[in-house]
C-alpha cells in the first residue's frame, strides 16, 4: 500500500472476538472439462475457458480482503479508517498523475506506460501465464494514458488469483464522480470500463469480486451499477449514490464492509443511495424516460447562469438542475449520442456551479497567454480570478472586438483561444479542459 509516497505493508487487522468464517476450498477445472475444436483459435479459446471459470463459480472467494481505489485524500482517509475495523486485508491503490509503474516481481525496475515497450514490461513482472500477461498489457494499451498506472496497480492486486492464489473479494471505488468514471483533485482519473476490460483480461481476479461499492457523487444510477455486474461474474452486492457522495465517507464504508463480510448478501442503507443484489436486484427503479427529461426541462435554469445572469451557487436552483442531468445521463435508454450531448451539458453545469474556482485556476493556468495576448491589443489584461461570470462574459467581448479591429497576431489569435474556452466553458477541441480547486 502507498500513502504519500510510502510504502506499507497490506493491512490487516481485526478485532480478536471476532469470528471469521472457514476459509471454503477452491474448486478446481478438470484437465478435460473442455476440449475445444481445432477450428477455433488459440485466442477464442482462451475466452471460452475464461467465461467457464468464471461463470461456473470454479474460484471462489475465500476471504474478506478489500481493495480500494482512493483518488482523493479523502478517499485516503477512509481507507485508513477501514483498516482499523476491517476483517481481512485492506490494499489501497492511490490515484496520481504520474505515468509509471513499478514492477510487481519486487525488483527496482520501473516501467514508461506510455509505451506499448513499458506496458509490455510490466505485465511481464506480474507472474502470471503469458495469456493473461497480454491481455493486461492490451488492457492498458486501451486505456486512457492517465489511467494506466492506477489499473497498473489494480492488476497487481489482482494477479495472484491468475496463480491460483489468494486476491480480494471487495472492491471498494472512492472519489470524485464523473460520467461512469471517478477521479482526484489533479490525481487523474479512471474509467469503469477500463476496470472492466481489466477483469475480462484477469478472470480467475474477476470471479472473486463478490462486493463493489462506489463512494462517488452520481454513480448509483442502474447503468452505472450495470458496468460491475457485468465485469463480475459471481458479485452478490453493489452500493452506490444516485445523488451526492459524503467527502470523507467513512461511517457508510465502514457499515458496508461490515455488512457484506462472509458471503452475506446484504444491503446498506445509503443517503440517497441505491443497491443491487444478486437475489433481488435493484433498490432502487430507474424511472422512465419521458419522466426524466420532463423533470430536465422543469428544473432548466443553465442559460441564466452561462450567461451570467444569476450567481452560480453550489446549491440551490443549478444544484438541483445538476442533479436531474446527471439522472438523465446516466439513464439506460439513452442514446450514445444524445449522451455525449448531455455528458458535455453535465461538465458545463459543474464549471458553473464552481465557476469562482473555475475562473482563480484558469487566470493562474493562462498568465502568460493573457498577459502577451492583451499587449498585443494595446492594454493590460484583467484580473479573470476577480469576476463572476457576468463580468468576464463582458471583458471577453471587449476582447474580441479589440481584437476585431487589428490585424491578426499570434499573441492575439492565442488570447482569443484561451478566451472562447472560458467563455464556453469547453475547447476548441471539443474537451472539457478548465478545472477549479
Amino acid at each position: 500500500m502507498r500513502i504519500d509516497g510510502e510504502h506499507l505493508e497490506p493491512l490487516r487487522l481485526r478485532n480478536d472476538h471476532d469470528d471469521e468464517p472457514p476459509a471454503r476450498p477452491q474448486a478446481t477445472r478438470a484437465a478435460h472439462a473442455y476440449e475445444p475444436p481445432h477450428a477455433v483459435d488459440e485466442h477464442a479459446q482462451r475466452q471460452i475457458l475464461a467465461f467457464l471459470i468464471a461463470r461456473e463459480s470454479l474460484v471462489e472467494p475465500d476471504n474478506d480482503d478489500t481493495l480500494v481505489l482512493a483518488m482523493t485524500k479523502g478517499a485516503e482517509a477512509e481507507a485508513m479508517a477501514l483498516a482499523k475495523t476491517a476483517h481481512g486485508h485492506v490494499t489501497v491503490v492511490r490515484g496520481g498523475p504520474g505515468m509509471n509503474a513499478d514492477a510487481a516481481d519486487g525488483s527496482a525496475r520501473s516501467f514508461d506506460l506510455s509505451t506499448r515497450e513499458g506496458m509490455d514490461g510490466f505485465a511481464a513482472t506480474l507472474g502470471v501465464p503469458s495469456h493473461v500477461a497480454n491481455e493486461v498489457s492490451t488492457t492498458l494499451s486501451m486505456a486512457d494514458i492517465a489511467e494506466r498506472d492506477e489499473l497498473a496497480e489494480i492488476a497487481k492486486a489482482w494477479a495472484p488469483a491468475e496463480r491460483g492464489e489468494r486476491s480480494p473479494s471487495r472492491l471498494l471505488v472512492s472519489g470524485h464522480g464523473g460520467t461512469r468514471s471517478v477521479f482526484g483533485d489533479q490525481t487523474g482519473w479512471v474509467n469503469f470500463s477500463s476496470i472492466a476490460r481489466l477483469a475480462h483480461a484477469m478472470p480467475n481476479a474477476a470471479a472473486r469480486v463478490e462486493d463493489v461499492f462506489v463512494s462517488a457523487c452520481f454513480q448509483g444510477h442502474a447503468a452505472n451499477i450495470d458496468v460491475w455486474i457485468q465485469a463480475f461474474p459471481n458479485l452478490r452486492t453493489v452500493h452506490g449514490y444516485r445523488s451526492y457522495a459524503p467527502e470523507r465517507d467513512i461511517t457508510n464504508i465502514r457499515t458496508w464492509e461490515a455488512a457484506t463480510r462472509g458471503h452475506a448478501e446484504r444491503r446498506v442503507a445509503l443517503p440517497i443511495g441505491n443497491s443491487w443484489t444478486r437475489h433481488d436486484g435493484f433498490f432502487n427503479k430507474e424511472q422512465q424516460l419521458h419522466v426524466v427529461r420532463r423533470q430536465v426541462a422543469a428544473l432548466d435554469v443553465f442559460d441564466s447562469h452561462f450567461k451570467g445572469e444569476e450567481p452560480s451557487p453550489r446549491s440551490g436552483a443549478l444544484s438541483n438542475y445538476y442533479v436531474a442531468i446527471k439522472e438523465l445521463e446516466n439513464h439506460s435508454e439513452l442514446s450514445a449520442s444524445e449522451r455525449l450531448v448531455w455528458s458535455d451539458r453535465v461538465t458545463r453545469t459543474m464549471y458553473l456551479r464552481h465557476y469562482p474556482g473555475v475562473a482563480e485556476c484558469f487566470a493562474a493556468d493562462h498568465a502568460a497567454v493573457l498577459r502577451t495576448g492583451y499587449a498585443s491589443l494595446g492594454t493590460n489584461a484583467p484580473d479573470f480570478s476577480r469576476m463572476g461570470r457576468k463580468q468576464a462574459l463582458e471583458a471577453i467581448a471587449d476582447a474580441e472586438r479589440r481584437a476585431a479591429a487589428l490585424p491578426p497576431r499570434p499573441a492575439t489569435r492565442e488570447l482569443l483561444r484561451v478566451l472562447r474556452e472560458l467563455k464556453e466553458l469547453k475547447s476548441d477541441h471539443g474537451k472539457n479542459d478548465l478545472r477549479f480547486p
